[in-house]
């Protein structure tokens, strides 16, 4: 799984309750980092609903990789949008973690984002429980506040990740940005 940060550049244009959801990448010291047990290249099917109404906000399929030592913290940061703070536990087969950070949307407009992410591991398949809760702060006209539940179940197709990760990643905290630069 990555998170890419997206990033638009008409503030009535942001689709923020997608802000943190998408596959990891990235590399930076943290709390909740991804166990060698993760490592590979993974097919995902991403399922995103309003919490409230389990109304679909979107449906996705995607192949990324997971390289083992991405840290949760590294992964959101990794546009430059947002820091953030996550706390949590990694082992081989479950991810537990909690994050939470804060940006300028615009001025005079912050988003704080609360995200609660729960993945579990059995052999060759993967499921990811995300929530991420966006709520603003100031004046953001048109914007409000939104809670998005995201499922992803993967597969690993490969577990040949070391080459792919060690070729791409360049420096620390740059191969999220170079990785979602690319995309």
């Amino acid at each position: 799984m990555s998170v890419r940060i997206l990033k638009f550049p008409t503030p009535g244009c942001i689709p923020l309750s997608l802000l943190l959801l998408a596959i990891v990448s990235g590399v930076a010291p943290a709390d909740v980092i991804f166990p060698v047990e993760w490592g590979g290249i993974w097919e995902m099917d991403s399922v995103n609903r309003e919490c409230e109404s389990g109304d679909l906000i979107s449906e996705t399929a995607t192949t990324d990789t997971i390289c083992p030592g991405t840290s949760i913290e590294g992964i959101i940061e990794s546009g430059g949008t947002i820091d953030v703070t996550c706390t949590g536990t990694a082992t081989g087969d479950r991810i537990i973690a909690t994050c939470a950070g804060s940006f300028e949307v615009f001025p005079g407009c912050t988003a704080q984002v609360d995200w609660d992410f729960d993945g579990t591991l059995s052999g060759e398949t993967m499921v990811l429980d995300q929530q991420i809760v966006i709520s603003y702060e100031g004046s953001c006209p048109g914007l409000s506040d939104t809670c998005t539940d995201n499922i992803v179940e993967g597969e690993r197709i490969d577990t040949n990740w070391n080459d792919y990760c060690e070729q791409t990643r360049v420096q620390e905290r740059s191969w999220g940005a170079m990785k979602t630069g690319a995309r």
